[in-house]
């Protein structure tokens, strides 16, 4: 994931969040403690089981400071076979 942020963002925690066909699938947080002043450059894998089905996929990216409150965010979509 890459982005800029025109102010100082403070990061602890990545959350995942994986939808199948609009439905959620999966859940994953990550513990990430980094400090953006302008570029953001995130470099993260998340498990998907070997049973996943296929279909249209949304992964919604939020990330949270130390207080839990929402600073980042994003989505990355996808179709699997």
């Amino acid at each position: 994931m890459r982005g800029y942020t025109d102010k100082k963002i403070e990061v602890d925690n990545l959350h995942i969040v994986v939808n199948w066909n609009g439905a959620p699938l999966y859940t994953e947080d990550h513990d990430e403690k980094r400090v953006y002043k302008d570029d953001v450059s995130v470099d993260l894998t998340w498990y998907l089981p070997s049973y996943t089905p296929a279909g249209s996929f949304v992964c919604t990216i939020t990330g949270t400071d130390k207080n839990g409150k929402t600073n980042l965010c994003t989505n990355a979509s996808f179709y699997l076979l």
